[in-house]
C-alpha cells in the first residue's frame, strides 16, 4: 500500500472544482484531542503548555511553511501510479473469492444486455446467475434478469426491426423518397469494419451502411443462417448527409419449418440480442455524438443501480437530463470536462452545438448551469474567478479606465490589482466594466457539480478516471476481456454511508490543498477532523473486506497516516501518541 502524500493523491483522484462541506468542515467546532496549534508566529505547540519538540537537531526550523519532500508537491517529482485499481483487477475471467466466501465484484456497470453501445455476441446454452459477457464500455456490468426485455418473434410476419442507415457520405444517391425499398448486404471487404452491411436501394445503388454495433452482431447471422433482409424507407432528414430512418425484415424467419428448425435454438439468444441492441439505438440515434451516448449511459446505469443512494430530488434532477435538448446536453457535458469554473459565452462554439445561448438558457432554466450577465449579482469570489477570463490587454485598459497603471505584464499581478480596485470600493462601476467586457459568463451550478461528481465516482469507483475513459475504448486503445461478474453485495448499503465517504474525500482534498499552499493551520485542522471521525466509527463487521477501501474510516486514516509525516516534519509530536498512532490498526484492517 502506498503511504504519505502519494497515497492520498490516489484517493483524491482529480479534484473537485466545488466542495460542498468546504465552509462547514473549516468553521465548525472540532474537538482537539490532539492538544496542538499554531501560535501567533507559526509554531506548532502543545495546549498543555509543555514542550513538545522531538529534537533539538540545530539544522531544523520553526517555519511551519517548510515541508518536507513527501508534503510538497513543488520538490518532488511525480512518480508513475502502479498499483492496480479495483476496476482494473474486476477484470478477471472468474470472480476473486475472499477467504469469507463473499465474491468481489464492482458496483460499476453498463447497461451490456440492453443497453452497452458496444458488445460481443454471447451464447448461453443453460440457465445462470452470472453472464459471460465482453465489456466495452470500461465497466463491469452484473446481470439482472428484471433489466432484460425478452422480445419473441412474431410468427405471422417476420421479426421486423427499425434502424438507420448511416455514413451516407459514402454514397453517391442524394434524393430518397420515404417509401422506397431497400435491401441489406454483407460488405465483408470493408477493412475499417469486416462486419460491415450495406443498404443497398431498389436500383441496386448503394445508400449507406447499417450502424457499426447493429452490424457486429447481425453480420453472423446473415452469414451463418444466410438470413435475407429487404425493407423500406420510413423517414428522409432535412440533410442528405444525415442518418435515414428504415425498417427491415426478415422473411426467412416467417418461413415453414423454421421454428421447428434444430438450429432455431441457438439463433433466437442470440436474434434477442440484436433486438435488444436496436433498441437502445433508438434510444439514442446517430446524431447522438459518442460523448453524449457515453454519458447517457453512465448516467442511467448509476441511476438503475443505486437508486437508493439519491433522495427522490436528486433523482428527478438527474433524470430530467435526457429531456434536454440535444445542444444542451451537448453543452453541458462539453463544460463540464473543462477545467473552468466559470466560461466567457463568446468563447463557447462547438461545432456540434447550432445555438449555444439558446442551450444556454435552457440549462440555467433548468437548474444545470448558473450564469451572470448583471453587476449586482457579482460578490468578491465570483469577481476574482470572472477576472480569470480577461486577457492581459483587457486587464491593462480596465486598469487604465480606473487610473491605475502598472508596469508588470504578469496576469496574475494584474489581476491583484484588480481586485484590490474593487474591494476598496472606490470604483463602483468596476463589475460592470469587467461584465461589458466579457459578456454573459456561466458556469456549472453547485448542484449539477456534485451530483455529476457522484455519478462518475459510483460508476468508476475511483477518482482518477472520467469520461475521457470512455474516449480509450472508443478509440481501441483499451481492451477489455471476457469475464464474469456476479452483482453479490452493494458497495454502499445507504446513503448515509455514502454520505460520510465523500465527506472524508473532501477532508482529503483540503488537506492536499492546504499543503500545496503551505496553511500549516488548515492541515492540522484537517487531521483532527479525520482522527475525531475515526474515533466516533467502528468496523462493520458484515462488511466485505475489499470493501473497506469505500468506507470513511478507511480515507480518513489516509489524512491521520499522512499527518504523522506531517507532524514529523514540524519535529513535534503528540501529547498522547499512542491514540495518534493506534490508528496504524485501522491502516492494517483496512489494507486490500
Amino acid at each position: 500500500m502506498l503511504t504519505g502524500r502519494e497515497s492520498l493523491l490516489r484517493l483524491i483522484g482529480k479534484r473537485r472544482r466545488f466542495l460542498p462541506n468546504r465552509h462547514l468542515l473549516l468553521s465548525a467546532h472540532t474537538p482537539n484531542s490532539l492538544n496542538l496549534e499554531f501560535n501567533d508566529y507559526g509554531n506548532l505547540v502543545s495546549l498543555a503548555g509543555d514542550d513538545c519538540r522531538l529534537s533539538e537537531d540545530p539544522t531544523s526550523s520553526d517555519d511551519p511553511s517548510k515541508f518536507s519532500d513527501d508534503l510538497s508537491l513543488s520538490t518532488r517529482k511525480k512518480r508513475r501510479l502502479t498499483q492496480t485499481t479495483l476496476l482494473q483487477s474486476s477484470f478477471l475471467s472468474v470472480p476473486k473469492q475472499l477467504e469469507d466466501g463473499l465474491v468481489i465484484c464492482t458496483q460499476q456497470k453498463s447497461i451490456l444486455d440492453s443497453e452497452t453501445f458496444e458488445f460481443s455476441l454471447v451464447q448461453r446454452s443453460e440457465p445462470s446467475e452470472s453472464i459471460c459477457c465482453k465489456v466495452e464500455d470500461g465497466s463491469c456490468s452484473p446481470s439482472r434478469e428484471e433489466s432484460l426485455k425478452t422480445v419473441t418473434l412474431d410468427e405471422d410476419n417476420g421479426e421486423a426491426i427499425e434502424t438507420f442507415i448511416v455514413g451516407r457520405k459514402f454514397s453517391d444517391v442524394q434524393d430518397l423518397e420515404i417509401g422506397g425499398d431497400i435491401f441489406l448486404l454483407r460488405h465483408p471487404e470493408n477493412v475499417k469494419d469486416r462486419n460491415a452491411i450495406k443498404v443497398i436501394s431498389g436500383d441496386s445503388e448503394m445508400l449507406g451502411y447499417l450502424p457499426k454495433d447493429i452490424s457486429q452482431c447481425l453480420s453472423p447471422l446473415i452469414d451463418d443462417y444466410d438470413l435475407k433482409f429487404e425493407g423500406t424507407i420510413t423517414s428522409v432528414p432535412k440533410k442528405s448527409s444525415e442518418a435515414v430512418l428504415i425498417k427491415v425484415v426478415c422473411h426467412k424467419m416467417r418461413s415453414d419449418g423454421w421454428k421447428e428448425c434444430e438450429l432455431y435454438g441457438d439463433f433466437k439468444p442470440l436474434w434477442e440480442k440484436v433486438l435488444q441492441v436496436v433498441e437502445h439505438q433508438m434510444q439514442f440515434p446517430p446524431k447522438t455524438t459518442r460523448y453524449q451516448l457515453n454519458f447517457n449511459v453512465l448516467l442511467q446505469e448509476v441511476l438503475r443501480s443505486c437508486s437508493h443512494l439519491f433522495t427522490a430530488d436528486e433523482k428527478a434532477f438527474l433524470e430530467s437530463f435526457p429531456t434536454l435538448s440535444e445542444d444542451s446536453q451537448r453543452l453541458f457535458i462539453r463544460l463540464y470536462t473543462r477545467k473552468g469554473p466559470w466560461f466567457r459565452l463568446s468563447n463557447i462554439s462547438y461545432p456540434e452545438v447550432t445555438d449555444s445561448l439558446q442551450a444556454l438558457k435552457d440549462l440555467t432554466v433548468r437548474g444545470f448551469m448558473s450564469s451572470v450577465k448583471d453587476a449586482n449579482e457579482l460578490d468578491n469570489q465570483k469577481m476574482k474567478e470572472i477576472t480569470e477570463l480577461l486577457n492581459v490587454t483587457e486587464l491593462r485598459d480596465i486598469l487604465s479606465m480606473n487610473k491605475v497603471f502598472s508596469r508588470t505584464s504578469r496576469k496574475r499581478d494584474l489581476i491583484n490589482s484588480l481586485c484590490s480596485c474593487y474591494n476598496d470600493g472606490t470604483r463602483i462601476n468596476l463589475a460592470t466594466v469587467i461584465l461589458e467586457r466579457t459578456g454573459l459568463c456561466a458556469k456549472v451550478s453547485s448542484t449539477a457539480e456534485s451530483l455529476i461528481w457522484r455519478v462518475e465516482r459510483l460508476f468508476f469507483l475511483n477518482g482518477e478516471q472520467d469520461l475521457s475513459s470512455f474516449v480509450l475504448l472508443d478509440l481501441g486503445i483499451i481492451k477489455y476481456p471476457t469475464y464474469k461478474c456476479i452483482d453479490s453485495e452493494q458497495i454502499f448499503s445507504n446513503r448515509t454511508k455514502l454520505l460520510a465517504y465523500e465527506e472524508a474525500i473532501e477532508v482529503a482534498q483540503l488537506m492536499d490543498e492546504s499543503l500545496d499552499n503551505e496553511d500549516p493551520q488548515t492541515v492540522l485542522k484537517c487531521i483532527i477532523i479525520a482522527e475525531t471521525r475515526i474515533s466516533s466509527s467502528s468496523l462493520d463487521s458484515a462488511h466485505a473486506a475489499a470493501f473497506n477501501r469505500f468506507t470513511a474510516p478507511w480515507v480518513n486514516s489516509k489524512v491521520v497516516l499522512l499527518g504523522v509525516s506531517f507532524f514529523e516534519n514540524q519535529k513535534r509530536h503528540v501529547n498522547n501518541p499512542s491514540r495518534l498512532f493506534s490508528y496504524s490498526d485501522y491502516l492494517y484492517l483496512f489494507a486490500c
